[in-house]
């Protein structure tokens, strides 16, 4: 069954360098494992739990269909965003699995 997951990504780090050439890195290994992918800008916010510092984040969220019933589809999305988390010095990256959220540290 064919069913849709996301992954959003921020275009710049905690710092404000612009992350494009990792996101291309990226974007081609979607392009890879799944033929295909929507993009679309979007923006997020979070609280670091141990500052109270909010960070707003201009991001782009990747829709992806794919055949999410087959596990090596899940696990390359959770090592896409494991790696995407370490490329861009992020503590997570938010994926979304047919409905299921889950939020993936870099180790």
């Amino acid at each position: 069954m064919i069913t849709e997951s996301k992954i959003i990504l921020p275009v710049t780090d905690n710092d404000g360098v612009a992350l494009d050439a990792v996101i291309s890195i990226i974007e081609d290994v979607l392009l890879q494992q799944y033929g295909g992918f929507n993009v679309s800008e979007s923006r997020g916010s979070w609280r670091d739990s141990n500052s109270g510092k909010v960070y707003v984040d201009k991001c782009l969220t990747y829709v992806i269909a794919s055949e999410w019933d087959l596990a090596d589809n899940v696990f390359a999305l959770r090592q896409i965003a494991k790696e995407a988390a370490r490329r861009m010095s992020q503590e997570c990256i938010y994926i979304c699995i047919d409905g299921s959220v889950e939020f993936i540290a870099q180790n």
